[in-house]
């Protein structure tokens, strides 16, 4: 009996043993998902950052090119009072459609 008590034993650490490597690769898998989804997190918000960053340089772009365009004092003053509309909101909408305020005024209703 006893060489069969010992072949046992040698059975239960080898399927220990067996076990335990399965769990070890389990754990690093899971950490190389993890390493690769960290990488791609920051892939990501750096992309992001681009986008945001020419955007606001659009914007900016767009909002210098409005400038130059001139609009009556009196059509803002119109557009602001028959609209009940935010000042800057009449400028900038006026400036978008050239100083045309029938067209301002037209756009903004329909919004």
């Amino acid at each position: 009996n006893p060489p069969s008590t010992t072949r046992t034993l040698e059975e239960e650490m080898a399927g220990e043993k067996e076990r335990a490597e399965a769990s070890l690769e389990k754990v690093t898998d899971y950490v190389e998902e993890k390493e690769i989804d960290s990488e791609k997190s920051k892939q990501a918000m750096s992309l992001i950052d681009r986008k945001v960053a020419t955007s606001a340089d659009d914007v900016e772009e767009r909002d210098k090119e409005l400038a130059k365009v001139s609009i009556r004092q009196e059509d803002v003053d119109t557009i602001v009072e028959e609209l009940e509309v935010p000042k800057d909101l009449a400028i900038r909408s006026l400036r978008a459609k050239g100083g045309d305020l029938q067209a301002t005024l037209a756009d903004l209703v329909a919004t």
